[in-house]
C-alpha cells in the first residue's frame, strides 16, 4: 500500500434525487471535494432540481458533507464510505430549509485520479447520488 498522504482538491459531477413526501426531485448535481486527512474528505455540492411531485416548481440544494473513507488510497476496486452534513433545499416560492445528511456510498478506484461513485443515504427524504469525480493522484 503506497504512504498515506492527503489529497489536494478535486471536483465531481452526477445525477441526484431525493424521494420524499414533499417534494421528490431530480436533477444535476456539480461537487468541490478536498481531503485535507487521510481519510477524511470534505464535499460541497449544488444540485439544481426538477420537482418530480407537481412538475412546476425549481429545487436548489446546497450540501456540505465530510466523508470518511476505509480505503481512501486504493486505485482498483471499490471503495467504501460514510458521510454526514447539512443541506438547504430551497423550491420557488418558499423559503428554503436546512436538512440534516447522512450518506453511505462506494467509489470505483478511489485513490487514482478519476472515479465513480454511487451513494444512497437520509436528508430530506431518500437521497441517491451517481457520478464522476476527478482529482489529483494519492500515493506513490
Amino acid at each position: 500500500m503506497p504512504v498515506a498522504r492527503a489529497q489536494g482538491p478535486g471536483w465531481g459531477v452526477g445525477a441526484l434525487a431525493t424521494i420524499s413526501e414533499d417534494p421528490s426531485a431530480a436533477g444535476a448535481l456539480a461537487q468541490l471535494l478536498v481531503r485535507p486527512y487521510d481519510r477524511i474528505r470534505f464535499a460541497g455540492a449544488v444540485a439544481g432540481l426538477a420537482d418530480l411531485s407537481r412538475g412546476e416548481n425549481g429545487i436548489g440544494r446546497a450540501e456540505a458533507l465530510a466523508q470518511f473513507h476505509l480505503t481512501p488510497y486504493e486505485r482498483t476496486g471499490w471503495g467504501l464510505y460514510a458521510g454526514a452534513g447539512l443541506a438547504y433545499v430551497v423550491q420557488q416560492r418558499a423559503s428554503g430549509a436546512a436538512r440534516l445528511v447522512v450518506t453511505i456510498g462506494a467509489e470505483r478506484a478511489p485513490g487514482g485520479r478519476r472515479s465513480l461513485f454511487v451513494e444512497a443515504g437520509l436528508g430530506g427524504g431518500w437521497r441517491f447520488a451517481v457520478g464522476g469525480r476527478w482529482r489529483p493522484r494519492v500515493g506513490r
